[in-house]
């Protein structure tokens, strides 16, 4: 990915619960709309924002840390949390892998389990995706946005 300069415009902020994540997504996007992205990208970026942050509060530690920043190719969004880390990312990227397994076409969605589609939607949303994960240590997403 590419660098921004000094000069570029940049913020973080940090998300500690489920409502904290749609001011983030706000942010985001009037953050993409200032700095050239269309309506459209702008709000796909809303969608990745808020679902990987959702992520970061639901299953990283409680918390996830947003950094955006203006990149020559567009906006730059990085979400980073302390959790216990993604076994085996590729899986994470199917739709139907939630909470360490994939579900069976037709079984009921457990009480407080997600969907099973948000790591694989931000992929389909965003131009550029990139996932660390150490077990132990936390996640780290990564996502880029063209103008």
């Amino acid at each position: 990915m590419s660098a921004a300069s000094p000069n570029r415009a940049a913020f973080t902020m940090r998300c500690t619960s489920q409502a904290d994540r749609l001011a983030c997504g706000a942010e985001a996007g009037a953050f993409a709309r200032r700095h050239g992205l269309s309506t459209r990208a702008s709000g796909e970026l809303v969608l990745c924002v808020t679902e990987l942050l959702s992520n970061a509060v639901r299953h990283g530690g409680g918390a996830g840390r947003l950094e955006m920043q203006v990149i020559d190719e567009g906006v730059e969004v990085v979400v980073r949390d302390e959790g216990p880390g993604i076994a085996c990312v590729e899986d994470a990227m199917r739709d139907g892998w939630s909470r360490g397994r994939q579900r069976e076409p037709g079984e009921a969605k457990p009480m407080g389990a997600g969907l099973g589609i948000g790591l694989g939607s931000v992929k389909r949303l965003a131009d550029v995706m990139v996932v660390e994960s150490v077990i132990g240590a936390g996640t780290c997403v990564r996502i880029v946005k063209r103008r």
